[in-house]
């Protein structure tokens, strides 16, 4: 179940969220779960998080840091520009 203070500071925009990313290096990410379709991800800082079960569908994920990232059983169709490396 994703953290609900991950969430909400998610979904202030991408800047928001990479400035408490950098600010917070050490805080585990949890997004499992979360409904994240139509969502613009675009250029956020995933690094190791958990965006197991996650709903990416139809999300803008173009230029986001998904290094470490757990995606499994994540829905992932029609999402533009991921890059897991």
């Amino acid at each position: 179940m994703a953290n609900q203070e991950h969430l909400d500071r998610l979904k202030k925009g991408s800047d928001v969220w990479n400035s408490w990313r950098l600010q917070s290096p050490g805080i585990y990410l949890d997004l499992s779960g979360a409904d994240l379709s139509n969502a613009n991800l675009s250029n956020a800082i995933f690094l190791q998080a958990n965006l197991s079960n996650a709903n990416l569908r139809r999300s803008n994920l173009s230029g986001a840091d998904l290094g470490g990232a757990d995606l499994s059983g994540a829905v992932r169709r029609e999402v533009a520009s991921v890059i897991v490396p």
